[in-house]
């Protein structure tokens, strides 16, 4: 009887405190995500399993920049599809779609961020030692 306690608090603890999906379910997803056309990149795949036939997942996906909106929308909803056709246990998807044209743009952000926080330290270093000077 005290065995059957024990297996049964080891298997239910590790609902309790939200364990990941197994590691084949999580390298198939990510090849699954890699094959998808469109897709330059698989930057996190990120399971939680909430019962024990319902994971959630969440995929932060890279598409390639010369997609339009529509077709990383078509791209989105074909993975979903063949995800739950091959793993029917993960009844929530959530993709976060990064292309590689906003991932450019936020970086020419920082760069040009940078290169004027830079001139501005310059001048108002410049004015603060010209006031200093002029007195």
């Amino acid at each position: 009887m005290s065995i059957l306690a024990v297996l049964l608090a080891r298997k239910t603890k590790g609902l309790l405190v939200a364990e990941s999906a197994n590691t084949q379910t999580i390298a198939n997803i990510r090849s699954l995500s890699k094959i998808e056309p469109g897709v330059q990149k698989v930057i996190r795949v990120l399971t939680m399993q909430l019962a024990p036939q319902k994971v959630l997942l969440n995929l932060e996906i890279q598409f390639s920049k010369n997609l339009t909106g529509e077709e990383i929308a078509l791209a989105v909803e074909s993975l979903e599809i063949k995800i739950s056709q091959k793993h029917p246990e993960i009844k929530q998807i959530f993709i976060e779609a990064k292309s590689l044209t906003a991932t450019y743009k936020y970086s020419q952000f920082l760069n040009l961020r940078r290169i004027l926080f830079r001139e501005i330290s310059t001048t108002a270093f410049q004015n603060s030692t010209q006031s200093l000077s002029a007195q």
